[in-house]
């Protein structure tokens, strides 16, 4: 992964939660951040790009 992927993901991760706050919407929120969590982790782990 490259630094701009990683500044992608951190900033993706701070969206959702300014969105988990603002909405309440925590079982939403809270499944696309599992979401992106697996989809930058298996590109962290694996190097392989998912899309």
């Amino acid at each position: 992964m490259s630094t701009i992927q990683i500044v992608c993901a951190l900033l993706g991760f701070g969206l959702m939660s300014w969105a988990m706050a603002v909405t309440k919407q925590y079982a939403l929120v809270g499944a696309a951040m599992v979401c992106w969590a697996v989809v930058v982790l298996t590109q962290l782990l694996f190097g392989t790009p998912v899309v």
